[in-house]
């Protein structure tokens, strides 16, 4: 069960750096003789990948780093991630936190950008 977004974080992006990439549900695996081997994997073996980026108070900043450590694990619970731009009806989207980068904005403004990989469901 993912972890729910924590309150009082960002929920929508900054639109110059979101970033939709298409799931790879191909399997591929070589063959004694002739070509590589290809197969479609179920939806749920695949995931797709996502890159968003937020605009954080320093006081967010120090919540997101605790919540991260503490409540995922450093990225390994999922999360129950906004999807405020994400093309679907559902609000929000199972996902695991692969990279974070923060870069300065100003004194007490950052921007957070996440390297996302949103789980599927079957289709």
């Amino acid at each position: 069960m993912a972890i729910t977004w924590k309150a009082g974080l960002p929920t929508t992006y900054l639109q110059d750096d979101y970033n939709e990439g298409y799931p790879d549900l191909i399997l591929q695996s070589p063959t004694d003789s002739g070509g590589v081997f290809k197969r479609r994997l179920k939806a749920t073996a695949g995931y797709m990948p996502l890159v968003v980026s937020m605009k954080y108070t320093t006081a967010q900043k120090i919540i997101f780093d605790n919540f991260l450590t503490n409540d995922l694990k450093f990225g390994v619970l999922p999360v129950d991630f906004p999807t405020a731009t994400y093309e679907t009806t559902a609000t929000t989207v199972e996902a695991f936190i692969m990279t974070r980068t923060w870069k300065p904005l100003s004194g007490t403004t950052w921007i957070l950008t996440l390297n996302l990989m949103v789980l599927l469901t079957q289709t």
